[in-house]
């Protein structure tokens, strides 16, 4: 088998559209942006060394070695340096860019892929053997061979990705009174039906459900730090309704706050 000849072939694309780069570049002195700033080109980066943080208006993602990301024209963006980032990137234009885009899938709000190591030296023996004769055929190589794993990257992996930033935003927020299904699907940009069943697959349990766990956990925490007025810690950890937090805390815990309150008393809590 593996001295057989291998033939693959290609599907059919109807496409006249045309990668048009313009430069091909490897920042090594990279000063923080100070402010947003707006680019009028699709522009591919790939971080070669350090650390930073890529700031969209709603999201802030962090970089590192081996972090592929793209901005894109009229959407605000600013890149900010947080230990020695060095990164390489190479500018387009033409509507290829966004055929490509499209097929790998890439939220504008949030494209960012992590864990591209591999592709950083490909990237630095392409700059370095690229001259006026070839640099336009060597940048635009750059540009379809990482997108050839940007479309290849798992959309369950995505959407892994995506829910443990999600758990992660409730296990800060728990306190917010306003966290809900539709506060989350704004926020991360996802259908809120789609983002309801995609958490309950993932975590065996309703979005609802994990919020509540979160807070009666905070409660049980401040209980055990002293506090004793109910209505008090369920403002705190984010209900607006006391008789209500009782409700899901005893459902949980099989017993009331006050009850639980009353055991930590006599155990000597």
């Amino acid at each position: 088998m593996a001295n057989e000849n291998v033939c693959k072939f290609v599907p059919a694309r109807i496409t006249n559209q045309t990668i048009d780069t313009k430069n091909f570049v490897y920042e090594k002195n990279m000063e923080s942006f100070k402010k947003f700033k707006i680019i009028a080109a699709t522009i591919l980066y790939i971080v070669v060394e350090g650390t930073g943080e890529f700031h969209t208006q709603s999201h802030v993602m962090k970089l590192k070695p081996g972090t592929v990301f793209l901005t894109f024209p009229s959407l605000p963006f600013k890149i900010i340096n947080d230990g020695d980032l060095k990164y390489m990137y190479v500018t387009t234009l033409g509507l290829r860019m966004n055929e490509l885009i499209k097929r790998a899938e890439i939220q504008r709000e949030k494209p960012l892929f992590e864990n591209f190591d591999f592709l950083i030296p490909y990237w630095q023996d392409a700059l370095s053997n690229a001259d006026d004769s070839n640099l336009d055929l060597i940048s635009e190589s750059i540009v379809t061979y990482t997108f050839s794993f940007l479309c290849k990257t798992d959309k369950s992996e995505k959407a892994s990705s995506v829910l443990l930033e999600i758990k992660k935003y409730i296990d800060d927020n728990y306190f917010d009174k306003s966290l809900s299904l539709n506060n989350l699907s704004e926020k991360f940009k996802y259908n809120p039906k789609y983002l309801s069943a995609l958490f309950k697959k993932n975590f065996s349990m309703g979005h609802c459900e994990y919020i509540n766990q979160i807070r009666v956990q905070r409660a049980c925490e401040l209980m055990d730090r002293g506090f004793r007025a109910v209505k008090e810690i369920a403002s705190m950890i984010g209900f607006n309704d006391s008789a209500y937090f009782a409700k899901v805390f005893k459902k949980q815990l099989l017993l009331t706050p006050k009850e639980y309150i009353a055991q930590n008393n006599k155990d000597g809590k």
